[in-house]
C-alpha cells in the first residue's frame, strides 16, 4: 500500500512538473521576450520622433543607428551567449540589423531574414490567439546553425520608405527577440532535476527509516509477547512474578517510539509543502486543495496596490552580470521581509520589478492597508543603503501608490493560473511608479492612499515606532503635482514623502536635503501653474466657434495673453529651479516649454534666461476642459 501512495504521488508531481509549472517557466521565459519588445518598441518610438523633429539630420544613417542602437540594448539585457535580436525590412529594402550577444555585430548575415517568412509567421500566431487563447505565444526557427525560441512583432512606428525624409509613405520593419532552445528550456530542466532529487531524497529516507523501524518493532512485539508468555507461566506455577517484568515495562516504553516516526515522516512532508510554496503562492496552493471559491472566484477586493521597480537595473545587469540572479534575489527576500511584516504580499514578480498588494480584509482580520503599504515604502527606501552596502551596488527603488477596488482572484487558464489583481488602481501605481523620474522622485501616492492614512496634515510626523528606528524619524506628507488618471476626468492630487534633518528636508530616497522655505515657495508655484490654465479655457471658449484657420482679433488677443501669463510663470520657475536646485521644478517647466526651447533652457540656462519671451506649449482641449493634465503613461 505504501508503494502504491509513493508511486502515486511521484505521478502527481510528475505531472505538475509537465503541465503545470512547465507552463509557468515557459510564459516567463516568454514574458521576458515581451518585455524587451516593449522596451525596445518604446526607444524605437521616441527616437523615430526625434529624428522626424532633426530635420538637418541625415535620415538613413540615423535610422540604421536607432536600430543598432535597439539591437545592443535588448542583447546587452539577454540572459545567453545565443540570444539573437534582429531586424529585419521588408524585401524591396534588402536590409536587416541582426545580432547574436556573443556576435553583436551580424547585420546583412544569416538564413533568416526573409521580410515574407516573419509576416506569415506573425499573422498565424495572430491567427492561432484569436482561436484558442492557449495558443503559443512564441515562433521558433533555425538560425546559424541553432534551433531558436522567440516572439516577432511589427514595429508600432514607420518608417520612411527608401530611407528618404521626403518620402511620406512608411515601412513597418520586423522585430524578432529569441533565445537558443537549448537556453531557453535551461531553467526548467534544472528546476525539474533538483526538484525530483530532492523529492527522491525525502522519500528514500523515509522509506528506509519505515522499513528499519518496522522490522525494530515487530521483533519487540515478538519478544514482549514471549516475555509475557513467560510471566503467565511463573504466575501460575510459582506463584511470583519474575524480575523479567521489570524489562517487560521497558519494552512497552519502547514500543512508544513508534510514534517519533511517524513524526518524523510528518516533518519531511513539511519540508515538500514548503518547496511547493515556494514555487507557488501558498495561498492559491491551499485554496485549491480545499477548493475555496471565497477565495478563488474573482471578487471585488478594497486594498492598497504598491508597484515597485529596481532602479538602474540595467546598469546593475552589465556590471554584474555573472551574479545577477543572486542580487536580485538577494533584493526580493529583502521586500518581501519588510512588507510580510506589514501584513503585504508580492502578489507577481517581473523581472527587476514587483506589484505587491495590501488587503483591507486580511485573513488575520480588518486592517489599515494604505498604512500598511505606507510604512513598508518608506522602510524600504530607507533600507537601500544597507542593502546596496551589503551587495556591493548602487541601486534605489521606484514606487508607486494606489488604494482602491479592485477585482481578485484566480486568473489565467485551467492549467495555468494565479491570484491576479484587475482594476484601474493596478495600473495607477503603475504609472506613478514610471512618473517618478519625471518628478525626481521615488515615492508617489495618490489622493486616495493619502486619504485612507489618516495622519496628521501638513505637520511633521515622527515614525520612529513604526519603523523601530533607534533616533526620531520624521517625515512629512508633501503634495507635487494634481493631475487626472487615464482616461478619468476627476482630478487628484499626486504626493510624496520628505524627511527632515534638522530644519531641511529630503526628498525621501535621495540624500540631498533643502530649505523648508524652497518647498513652500514650490507649492506656491505649483497653484499659479494650476490656475494658469483659465487663460486658455478663455481663449479656448472664443475660438471653438471660429475657423481655426482665421481667428478673430480678440482669440488672438487671448492666445497672446495665454501664452505671455506662462513664460512669465515659466520665468519664476526657472528661476526658482536654477537658484533652489529643488529638482521637483522641473517637471513644471518641462510641461509648459516646447521641446527645443526646453532643451535651449537646459544647455544655456542663464542666457535663456535674458528672453524676452520663450516658445511654450498650446495645452491640449482635454486639459483645457477638465483644467487638470492626464497622467502620463
Amino acid at each position: 500500500m505504501d508503494f502504491l501512495v509513493l508511486v502515486t504521488i511521484f505521478a502527481c508531481v510528475y505531472l505538475l512538473f509537465e503541465f503545470v509549472i512547465n507552463k509557468i517557466l515557459v510564459d516567463y521565459s516568454v514574458d521576458k521576450f515581451y518585455d524587451s519588445m516593449r522596451s525596445a518598441q518604446v526607444d524605437l518610438n521616441n527616437s523615430l520622433a526625434f529624428l522626424d523633429e532633426k530635420k538637418e539630420l541625415d535620415y538613413k544613417k540615423s535610422a540604421m543607428e536607432i536600430f543598432d542602437y535597439l539591437k545592443i540594448s535588448v542583447l546587452k539585457r539577454a540572459q545567453y551567449d545565443n540570444s539573437v535580436f534582429e531586424a529585419v525590412f521588408p524585401d524591396s529594402e534588402n536590409y536587416a540589423v541582426i545580432g547574436i550577444r556573443k556576435q553583436p555585430d551580424l547585420s546583412g548575415a544569416g538564413n533568416f531574414t526573409l521580410y515574407d517568412t516573419l509576416k506569415k509567421m506573425i499573422d498565424k500566431n495572430t491567427a492561432q490567439a484569436t482561436n484558442d487563447s492557449s495558443a503559443k505565444k512564441y515562433i521558433e526557427f533555425g538560425f546559424n546553425g541553432l534551433n531558436y525560441i522567440g516572439i516577432a512583432a511589427y514595429s508600432e512606428t514607420g518608417i520612411r520608405k527608401s530611407f528618404e525624409r521626403t518620402n511620406d509613405d512608411l515601412m513597418y520593419p520586423i522585430i524578432v527577440i529569441a533565445d537558443d532552445k537549448n537556453d531557453f528550456f535551461f531553467r526548467l530542466n534544472r528546476v525539474r532535476d533538483i526538484f525530483f532529487a530532492l523529492f527522491s531524497l525525502v522519500f528514500g529516507i523515509g522509506a528506509i527509516f519505515k522499513i528499519y523501524s518496522t522490522i525494530n518493532i515487530t521483533r519487540e512485539i515478538y519478544d514482549i509477547r514471549d516475555r509475557m508468555t513467560r510471566a503467565g507461566k511463573d504466575i501460575r506455577e510459582k506463584g511470583l512474578i519474575s524480575g523479567d517484568q521489570k524489562a517487560l515495562k521497558k519494552k512497552f516504553i519502547e514500543t512508544t517510539n513508534l510514534d517519533d516516526s511517524f513524526s518524523e515522516l510528518k516533518g519531511a512532508l513539511a519540508d515538500l509543502g514548503d518547496i511547493i510554496s515556494g514555487i507557488a503562492d501558498r495561498e492559491l496552493f491551499i485554496a485549491t486543495l480545499k477548493k475555496d471559491d471565497s477565495l478563488l472566484k474573482p471578487h471585488n477586493e478594497m486594498m492598497t496596490i504598491m508597484y515597485l521597480d529596481i532602479q538602474d537595473f540595467t546598469g546593475i545587469t552589465e556590471r554584474h552580470k555573472d551574479n545577477i540572479m543572486g542580487i536580485v534575489n538577494h533584493i526580493w527576500t529583502e521586500v518581501e521581509h519588510i512588507i510580510s511584516k506589514n501584513k503585504g504580499k508580492i502578489n507577481k514578480l517581473i523581472g527587476d520589478a514587483a506589484l505587491l498588494i495590501f488587503l483591507d480584509n486580511h485573513r488575520d482580520g480588518r486592517t489599515n492597508s494604505a498604512l500598511n503599504a505606507f510604512y513598508s515604502a518608506i522602510e524600504l527606501l530607507s533600507r537601500v543603503p544597507l542593502i546596496s552596502r551589503d551587495l556591493d551596488i548602487s541601486f534605489n527603488f521606484r514606487i508607486g501608490l494606489d488604494y482602491g477596488n479592485v477585482t481578485y482572484g484566480k486568473t489565467g487558464s485551467d492549467k495555468n493560473y494565479e491570484l491576479g489583481v484587475i482594476g484601474d488602481n493596478v495600473n495607477t501605481a503603475s504609472r506613478l511608479e514610471s512618473i517618478c523620474k519625471q518628478y525626481h522622485t521615488n515615492l508617489l501616492m495618490t489622493e486616495d492612499v493619502y486619504r485612507n492614512l489618516r495622519l496628521q496634515s501638513g505637520g511633521d510626523i515622527n515614525i520612529r515606532k513604526e519603523l523601530n528606528s533607534q533616533g526620531d524619524f520624521y517625515i512629512r506628507i508633501f503634495a507635487v503635482d494634481k493631475v487626472r488618471p487615464k482616461g478619468k476626468k476627476e482630478p487628484k492630487e499626486l504626493y510624496t514623502v520628505i524627511k527632515r534633518k534638522g530644519n531641511d528636508y529630503a526628498l525621501l530616497g535621495i540624500e540631498t536635503y533643502y530649505d523648508a522655505g524652497n518647498y513652500t515657495t514650490y507649492r506656491q508655484l505649483l497653484s499659479d501653474f494650476l490656475s494658469s490654465i483659465q487663460e486658455w479655457r478663455n481663449y479656448y471658449m472664443k475660438k471653438k466657434d471660429e475657423n481655426e484657420f482665421q481667428l478673430s482679433e480678440r482669440s488672438v488677443e487671448l492666445k497672446n495673453k495665454a501664452e505671455m501669463r506662462w513664460s512669465v510663470l515659466v520665468r519664476n520657475l526657472a528661476e526658482f529651479y536654477l537658484s533652489s536646485k529643488l529638482p521637483l521644478a522641473e517637471h513644471l517647466i518641462k510641461m509648459i516649454l516646447k521641446f527645443e526651447e526646453f532643451d535651449e533652457f537646459q544647455k544655456v540656462p542663464k542666457e535663456w534666461l535674458k528672453k524676452s519671451s520663450y516658445l511654450v506649449k498650446e495645452p491640449s482641449s482635454d486639459w483645457i476642459i477638465t483644467g487638470t493634465p492626464e497622467l502620463e503613461k
